[in-house]
Protein backbone atom coordinates (compact mmCIF):
# COMPACT_ATOMS: atom_id res chain seq x y z
CA UNK A 1 0.00 0.00 0.00
CA UNK A 2 1.29 3.43 -0.90
CA UNK A 3 2.21 5.89 1.80
CA UNK A 4 -0.51 8.29 0.59
CA UNK A 5 -3.16 5.58 1.06
CA UNK A 6 -1.89 4.74 4.53
CA UNK A 7 -1.84 8.43 5.36
CA UNK A 8 -5.48 8.77 4.31
CA UNK A 9 -6.51 5.73 6.35
CA UNK A 10 -4.65 6.97 9.42
CA UNK A 11 -6.22 10.43 9.08
CA UNK A 12 -9.73 8.94 8.91
CA UNK A 13 -9.00 6.70 11.90
CA UNK A 14 -7.72 9.68 13.87
CA UNK A 15 -10.86 11.68 13.11
CA UNK A 16 -13.10 8.73 13.94
CA UNK A 17 -11.43 8.10 17.30
CA UNK A 18 -11.60 11.80 18.19
CA UNK A 19 -15.31 11.90 17.38
CA UNK A 20 -15.83 8.77 19.45
CA UNK A 21 -13.99 10.31 22.38
CA UNK A 22 -16.17 13.42 22.21
CA UNK A 23 -19.35 11.30 22.07
CA UNK A 24 -18.42 9.10 25.02
CA UNK A 25 -17.24 12.10 27.04
CA UNK A 26 -20.63 13.77 26.60
CA UNK A 27 -22.43 10.55 27.59
CA UNK A 28 -20.13 10.06 30.61
CA UNK A 29 -20.67 13.63 31.86
CA UNK A 30 -24.45 13.31 31.45
CA UNK A 31 -24.54 10.07 33.43
CA UNK A 32 -22.25 11.50 36.09
CA UNK A 33 -24.60 14.47 36.56
CA UNK A 34 -27.64 12.17 36.78
CA UNK A 35 -25.80 9.93 39.23
CA UNK A 36 -25.03 12.91 41.47
CA UNK A 37 -28.72 13.90 41.40
CA UNK A 38 -29.77 10.39 42.42
CA UNK A 39 -27.18 10.32 45.20
CA UNK A 40 -28.57 13.62 46.53
CA UNK A 41 -32.07 12.16 46.37
CA UNK A 42 -30.91 9.05 48.23
CA UNK A 43 -29.34 11.22 50.93
CA UNK A 44 -32.58 13.17 51.36
CA UNK A 45 -34.60 9.95 51.42
CA UNK A 46 -32.31 8.44 54.05
CA UNK A 47 -32.91 11.49 56.24
CA UNK A 48 -36.66 11.19 55.66
CA UNK A 49 -36.44 7.51 56.52
CA UNK A 50 -34.86 8.40 59.88
CA UNK A 51 -37.67 10.87 60.47
CA UNK A 52 -40.29 8.24 59.63
CA UNK A 53 -38.68 5.80 62.06
CA UNK A 54 -38.86 8.43 64.80
CA UNK A 55 -42.48 9.19 63.91
CA UNK A 56 -43.38 5.50 63.99
CA UNK A 57 -41.72 5.14 67.39
CA UNK A 58 -43.62 8.14 68.73
CA UNK A 59 -46.91 6.82 67.35
CA UNK A 60 -46.19 3.43 68.88
CA UNK A 61 -45.40 5.09 72.21
CA UNK A 62 -48.68 7.04 72.20
CA UNK A 63 -50.55 3.75 71.79
CA UNK A 64 -48.42 1.75 74.20
CA UNK A 65 -48.81 0.51 77.74
CA UNK A 66 -45.52 2.22 78.56
CA UNK A 67 -47.14 5.60 77.97
CA UNK A 68 -49.85 4.76 80.50
CA UNK A 69 -47.26 3.72 83.08
CA UNK A 70 -45.30 6.95 82.60
CA UNK A 71 -48.50 8.97 82.92
CA UNK A 72 -49.24 7.29 86.24
CA UNK A 73 -45.72 7.95 87.54
CA UNK A 74 -45.77 11.59 86.49
CA UNK A 75 -49.42 12.00 87.39
CA UNK A 76 -49.92 13.65 84.01
CA UNK A 77 -52.38 12.13 81.58
CA UNK A 78 -52.31 12.63 77.81
CA UNK A 79 -55.91 13.23 76.82
CA UNK A 80 -57.51 11.30 74.01
CA UNK A 81 -58.10 14.57 72.16
CA UNK A 82 -54.42 15.51 72.38
CA UNK A 83 -53.34 12.02 71.36
CA UNK A 84 -55.69 12.10 68.37
CA UNK A 85 -54.42 15.53 67.31
CA UNK A 86 -50.76 14.45 67.55
CA UNK A 87 -51.39 11.27 65.56
CA UNK A 88 -53.26 13.19 62.86
CA UNK A 89 -50.39 15.68 62.69
CA UNK A 90 -47.83 12.89 62.41
CA UNK A 91 -49.83 11.14 59.70
CA UNK A 92 -50.41 14.31 57.69
CA UNK A 93 -48.21 14.18 54.57
CA UNK A 94 -45.94 11.53 56.09
CA UNK A 95 -45.11 8.55 53.90
CA UNK A 96 -45.27 5.13 55.43
CA UNK A 97 -42.09 3.27 56.27
CA UNK A 98 -42.92 0.65 53.62
CA UNK A 99 -43.35 3.35 50.94
CA UNK A 100 -40.04 4.94 51.84
CA UNK A 101 -38.26 1.56 51.80
CA UNK A 102 -39.68 0.83 48.35
CA UNK A 103 -38.68 4.28 47.09
CA UNK A 104 -35.14 3.88 48.42
CA UNK A 105 -34.84 0.42 46.91
CA UNK A 106 -35.78 1.83 43.50
CA UNK A 107 -33.29 4.68 43.89
CA UNK A 108 -30.50 2.26 44.84
CA UNK A 109 -31.34 0.18 41.76
CA UNK A 110 -31.21 3.23 39.50
CA UNK A 111 -27.94 4.31 41.11
CA UNK A 112 -26.33 0.91 40.50
CA UNK A 113 -27.46 0.75 36.87
CA UNK A 114 -26.28 4.29 36.13
CA UNK A 115 -22.97 3.68 37.86
CA UNK A 116 -22.38 0.58 35.71
CA UNK A 117 -23.26 2.48 32.53
CA UNK A 118 -21.00 5.37 33.53
CA UNK A 119 -18.13 3.01 34.29
CA UNK A 120 -18.60 1.35 30.89
CA UNK A 121 -18.22 4.77 29.26
CA UNK A 122 -15.10 5.40 31.32
CA UNK A 123 -13.56 2.14 30.10
CA UNK A 124 -14.45 3.06 26.51
CA UNK A 125 -12.82 6.47 26.94
CA UNK A 126 -9.59 4.88 28.16
CA UNK A 127 -9.56 2.53 25.17
CA UNK A 128 -10.18 5.38 22.70
CA UNK A 129 -7.55 7.53 24.39
CA UNK A 130 -5.01 4.72 23.96
CA UNK A 131 -5.97 4.38 20.29
CA UNK A 132 -5.51 8.09 19.65
CA UNK A 133 -2.06 8.17 21.26
CA UNK A 134 -1.07 5.08 19.27
CA UNK A 135 -2.14 6.77 16.04
CA UNK A 136 -0.08 9.86 16.89
CA UNK A 137 2.92 7.66 17.71
CA UNK A 138 2.50 5.76 14.43
CA UNK A 139 2.36 9.01 12.48
CA UNK A 140 5.54 10.20 14.21
CA UNK A 141 7.38 6.93 13.52
CA UNK A 142 6.52 6.83 9.81
CA UNK A 143 7.00 10.52 9.11
CA UNK A 144 3.38 11.39 8.33
CA UNK A 145 1.21 14.35 9.27
CA UNK A 146 -2.23 14.77 10.84
CA UNK A 147 -4.73 17.46 9.88
CA UNK A 148 -6.74 18.83 12.79
CA UNK A 149 -10.17 19.77 11.46
CA UNK A 150 -12.43 22.08 13.41
CA UNK A 151 -14.80 19.23 14.21
CA UNK A 152 -12.19 17.27 16.16
CA UNK A 153 -10.02 20.15 17.37
CA UNK A 154 -11.10 19.98 21.03
CA UNK A 155 -10.22 16.30 21.42
CA UNK A 156 -7.11 16.54 19.22
CA UNK A 157 -5.88 19.42 21.36
CA UNK A 158 -6.16 17.30 24.52
CA UNK A 159 -4.44 14.36 22.84
CA UNK A 160 -1.51 16.39 21.54
CA UNK A 161 -1.04 18.11 24.90
CA UNK A 162 -0.91 14.69 26.55
CA UNK A 163 1.53 13.44 23.91
CA UNK A 164 3.89 16.42 24.09
CA UNK A 165 4.14 16.58 27.85
CA UNK A 166 6.64 13.76 27.32
CA UNK A 167 10.10 15.29 26.86
CA UNK A 168 11.19 12.74 24.24
CA UNK A 169 8.10 13.31 22.10
CA UNK A 170 8.50 17.05 22.40
CA UNK A 171 12.16 17.01 21.44
CA UNK A 172 12.02 14.50 18.58
CA UNK A 173 8.49 14.24 17.14
CA UNK A 174 7.41 17.80 16.41
CA UNK A 175 6.73 17.28 12.73
CA UNK A 176 3.41 15.45 12.79
CA UNK A 177 0.83 18.27 12.75
CA UNK A 178 -0.09 19.95 9.48
CA UNK A 179 0.41 23.50 10.75
CA UNK A 180 -0.91 25.07 7.56
CA UNK A 181 -4.32 23.49 8.05
CA UNK A 182 -4.59 23.39 11.82
CA UNK A 183 -7.42 24.37 14.14
CA UNK A 184 -5.37 24.27 17.33
CA UNK A 185 -5.14 27.24 19.74
CA UNK A 186 -2.44 29.85 19.28
CA UNK A 187 -0.96 29.15 22.72
CA UNK A 188 -0.57 25.48 21.82
CA UNK A 189 1.06 26.26 18.48
CA UNK A 190 3.49 28.63 20.16
CA UNK A 191 4.68 25.89 22.53
CA UNK A 192 4.61 23.24 19.79
CA UNK A 193 6.78 25.29 17.43
CA UNK A 194 9.43 26.01 20.05
CA UNK A 195 12.68 24.87 18.48
CA UNK A 196 16.42 25.40 18.45
CA UNK A 197 18.85 25.21 21.30
CA UNK A 198 17.37 27.83 23.61
CA UNK A 199 16.96 25.60 26.65
CA UNK A 200 15.05 28.25 28.58
CA UNK A 201 12.35 28.43 25.89
CA UNK A 202 12.27 24.64 25.57
CA UNK A 203 11.90 24.25 29.33
CA UNK A 204 9.07 26.80 29.39
CA UNK A 205 7.29 25.02 26.55
CA UNK A 206 7.60 21.66 28.28
CA UNK A 207 6.31 23.13 31.54
CA UNK A 208 3.34 24.56 29.64
CA UNK A 209 2.48 21.13 28.22
CA UNK A 210 2.84 19.50 31.64
CA UNK A 211 0.61 22.05 33.38
CA UNK A 212 -1.97 22.01 30.59
CA UNK A 213 -2.09 18.21 30.68
CA UNK A 214 -2.99 18.37 34.39
CA UNK A 215 -5.84 20.78 33.64
CA UNK A 216 -7.47 18.88 30.79
CA UNK A 217 -7.08 15.37 32.32
CA UNK A 218 -7.23 13.53 28.99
Amino acid sequence: MKKEQIQETIQKSFEQECRGYAFYTEAYNLMQAQLEDIEDEIEDSEKNKETIIKVEKLKAFLNSKERTEIEEKLQCKITDEFKKAVLEFLDNGTRSFEEMEQSLEELYKQEKELRNLRDDKKIALRRIRTNIIRIISYVAEYDMKLVVTKEISDVAYKAFVEYYKDTSNFMHNKHIIDIEDSNLPEEFMKAYLTAGYNMIEIKQALEWFEQEAKKINF
